[in-house]
């Protein structure tokens, strides 16, 4: 009798612990703070996927899957400070996994190069067989003027992959910026001779290398090789992590990729008439919405595109594309003043927007603007050692200011960036006219 009270003792202490355990898991596992999104301005199907995908979340708060797929649906509607803590905490649960850091560096790519690359690089950490997130972290390191850890990373990803057509067009990219152009045909022309995938990225850029050569033949060539190519061809390296964002997204339907295609191609008119008809289905969308006003605004619309390009921030928020297509055609259609506010605009949002600033200071200098036009091109140059418009813009106006010894790096590596184009090498040339003229003789 005394041991069988004994096992029921035990039993029941065993029960009330393990109770007690079950009590404080849940009360310490990870919650979704339903706070930060209002589902109520949501488009209906949007804020029946988010609730599906929190649901997953509340049903089983230690899981990084559910986590993470919370976190993409987040991202494919352009809730990004969302959706980044929901990639920290599935990356928290499951460090093994590399897409939460991979997605996690994805959302910060456009705003913060610095810690996009921090993230993608603990991808590539967990993964260093993944060719998406090695050209990711190559990609970034050549915006920020990282040539040799770019250089670094792409070759141990050819040490693997001798064959990867994608690394070997971004090597090619690379080599370009560089100066090396030798280096950078051998590696399009392999690229473009790999089978099985569509070679029209590393052939796009054969010609604009053979053009800067002045080998128009060659160029021609390669133009004839392109127009051979369906017109669907793969654009850019499979990724399936993020094709499932853009799945979750709905831009993977034919409507939306033909008007994707019909945009790069130029053909602006039927690019429009197709992004109505995807935004007439999911006007819930702010990217399709800015690329109409694009459309808009190639086709000469100006007034359309100002109106679309106005409803995106009205409807959506505050949004950099959106904000600086509105810049760009208010300084095509003349109206120099709402330009420049709105390029500030977009650099108050996006501090490291390299364009934005090389456009307020081509408007401010065209105003006359001469301080203020410097400083924009020296903060672009600053931003990207690699944009060679703004190391060229800077040059010339230090040349202009007779400050040769200032102007001459900016100068020199705008030649270096764009070989083949002509006008940087007339200012170098100039440059050095102008330095010898002002070297006492016999220095």
């Amino acid at each position: 009798m005394t041991s069988r009270r004994w096992l029921i003792g035990l039993a029941l202490v065993l029960v009330l612990a393990g109770g007690a355990w079950f009590y404080q898991s849940r009360a310490t596992a990870p919650r979704f703070d339903r706070s930060t999104i209002d589902t109520a301005n949501l488009h209906p199907s949007i804020a029946e996927a988010l609730e599906q995908a929190i649901g997953k979340v509340e049903a089983s708060p230690r899981s990084a899957e559910s986590w993470g797929e919370l976190g993409m649906v987040l991202m494919a509607h352009d809730l990004a400070d969302s959706a980044r803590q929901c990639f920290r905490q599935a990356q928290d649960l499951d460090d093994t996994d590399m897409r939460w850091p991979y997605l996690l560096g994805y959302t910060y790519e456009e705003v913060d190069y610095q810690t996009a690359l921090v993230a993608y690089r603990e991808a590539l950490t967990i993964d260093p067989n993944s060719v998406p997130v090695r050209i990711r972290v190559a990609t970034i390191q050549m915006r920020l003027g990282l040539l040799d850890e770019a250089h670094e990373t792409l070759k141990t990803g050819l040490a693997t992959q001798p064959a990867n057509p994608y690394l070997l067009t971004t090597l090619g990219r690379l080599h370009v910026i560089r100066g090396e152009l030798s280096e950078a045909e051998q590696a399009f022309t392999a690229a473009a001779q790999q089978p099985d995938w569509m070679a029209q990225p590393a052939l796009l850029d054969l010609v604009k290398l053979a053009v800067r050569q002045h080998n128009l033949s060659q160029a021609t060539a390669y133009q004839q090789r392109l127009l051979q190519l369906p017109q669907a061809g793969q654009m850019e390296f499979p990724d399936p992590v993020i094709e499932r964002v853009r799945f979750l997204e709905g831009l993977s339907k034919l409507i939306a990729e033909r008007a994707d295609l019909a945009l790069a191609r130029g053909d602006a008119r039927m690019a429009a008439s197709l992004y109505e008809a995807f935004v007439a289905k999911r006007p819930d969308m702010p990217n399709a919405q800015v690329n109409l006003a694009q459309a808009y605004a190639m086709s000469g619309n100006w007034p359309a595109a100002i109106q679309r390009y106005q409803s995106v921030l009205d409807e959506f928020g505050e949004n950099v594309a959106a904000r600086y297509g509105l810049a760009a055609v208010y300084s095509q259609s003349g109206q120099a003043e709402l330009a420049k506010q709105e390029y500030q605009r977009v650099i108050d949002s996006k501090p490291d927007h390299k364009n934005a600033w090389l456009q307020l200071g081509i408007l401010q200098e065209q105003s006359g603007n001469l301080d203020e036009a410097l400083d924009c091109y020296l903060r672009a140059s600053e931003i990207d050692p690699s944009f060679a418009q703004a190391q060229l813009a800077s040059g010339i106006m230090l040349m202009n200011r007779d400050d040769l010894t200032a102007a001459a790096p900016y100068i020199e590596r705008a030649v270096q960036l764009s070989q083949g184009d002509p006008l940087p090498q007339q200012y170098l040339q100039e440059l050095r006219k102008r330095q010898a003229a002002e070297t006492p003789e016999g220095n």
